[in-house]
């Protein structure tokens, strides 16, 4: 099968991301793969085409669209369609593909990757992972009757209708589509976020954990990612510090964000508690396979279903995770089912506590942590979310 993977989400570094996961699975088992994916100016990369390891890229230089302000945001996600078509029209245009499997990071660049659909006549997966303009209109940045949100909506709703096959992140993403665009459910289906799966160290635990400034005696709770308003920071700092308090805990806080600050300056103070930036991923699988528990936090008035690309990190360290969840979201059921964490309502500061004094039991985390590795292998790997893809466009090529 000849695909295009087209992503808004690059590592400038080759560092390893579901996109990356998915593509390499997606040539392992045979596919003729190109990809399309927007490198961001801040990387200071020109528009390129390359072959590496069997895989065409062509990478496109836009404006910056991840961790900044929304209407940076929406003004590099419109232009990124000019610079797309651009760049697809010098490289591609003599190519055909049996599909464009697309995950963006914005509704707004779906004109752009329609069209590449529809001149290499390709069917359209389209890979659902999140969900504007719900999302901002969840965290109070933008009114859900304001005129922005309204042409948003009507983005969203053409890009639902043009795909082919839409491939929602859990169950949870086909419940969205069914409230907002109903006429499309039928043609969801489940494509989990995908990593592929590796194998970990956990012999040198106490080396690594030094390095980092963290005793080695404590049992040590591991925080990843971003720092915004996304994951509820009140709920998530009068939870870490409640915890704080519980003898043998610590907790060591990284990443960046608009809400790092606040975050760091309000736990300030708290032995226990260790704030750092962020680690590309291969260094922070490494740190998060000798720490004991992972934590994910999101925004307690949620009502679109995010489940963070961060489990599956966590899933491959094999450690347990702490989940403090919305009622949207997904996340916290699939940890329970799966017997590889505690999911616990967001800002629930006694449900955390007591999560926290499970997990220092170390027979509770080594159980978990099997079955963490096993949720990964079974549910979210790079293979299955591959497979996932061929059989949908193989029933529809039929």
């Amino acid at each position: 099968m000849k695909i295009l993977y087209v992503t808004a989400v690059w590592s400038a570094g080759g560092e390893p991301t579901m996109h990356s996961d998915f593509i390499d699975a997606a040539a392992r088992r045979g596919h003729d793969v190109t990809v399309l994916a927007l490198c961001e100016k801040r990387n200071g990369i020109p528009t390129s085409y390359r072959e590496e390891n069997g895989v065409r890229y062509l990478t496109v230089r836009c404006g910056n669209i991840q961790k900044t302000n929304k209407y940076q945001k929406v003004i590099s996600s419109v232009t990124a369609n000019f610079h797309i078509s651009r760049a697809a029209g010098k490289y591609l245009k003599k190519q055909r593909f049996d599909t464009v499997v697309w995950s963006v990071s914005s509704t707004l660049m779906c004109f752009a990757v329609q069209r590449l659909a529809k001149k290499t006549h390709a069917l359209e997966y389209l890979l659902l992972k999140e969900y504007w303009p719900q999302d901002p209109i969840d965290l109070g940045a933008m009114s859900p009757n304001g005129i922005v949100s309204k042409c948003l909506r009507f983005v969203e709703r053409r890009m639902m209708r043009a795909a082919d096959v839409i491939g929602a992140s859990s169950p949870g993403g086909i419940r969205y589509v069914e409230r907002f665009y109903p006429d499309c459910v039928t043609k969801c289906e489940v494509c989990p976020h995908c990593e592929t799966v590796r194998a970990v160290d956990k012999t040198k635990r106490d080396e690594i954990l030094a390095s980092f400034g963290v005793p080695t005696d404590k049992t040590v709770f591991l925080y990843g990612g971003n720092f915004g308003v996304s994951q509820g920071i009140d709920d998530m700092v009068a939870c870490i510090r409640a915890a704080a308090a519980i003898e043998g805990t610590y907790f060591l806080m990284l990443g960046s964000g608009t809400e790092y600050a606040k975050a760091k300056n309000a736990l300030a103070g708290l032995d226990s508690v260790q704030f750092r930036d962020g680690l590309r991923y291969t260094a922070f699988l490494r740190l998060a396979a000798v720490c004991d528990c992972g934590m994910i936090f999101l925004y307690r008035n949620y009502t679109v279903p995010n489940v963070p690309g961060k489990l599956n990190t966590y899933l491959n360290a094999e450690i347990p995770i702490i989940a403090c969840v919305d009622g949207a979201t997904d996340a916290g059921k699939l940890i329970d089912d799966g017997g590889a964490g505690i999911a616990v309502p967001s800002g629930d500061t006694e449900a955390f506590c007591a999560a926290v004094r499970r997990m220092m039991d170390g027979e509770t985390r080594q159980t978990m942590s099997k079955n963490a590795k096993a949720l990964l292998e079974n549910s979210f790997s790079a293979d299955i979310a591959v497979g996932i893809v061929e059989s949908a466009i193989g029933r529809m090529q039929k």
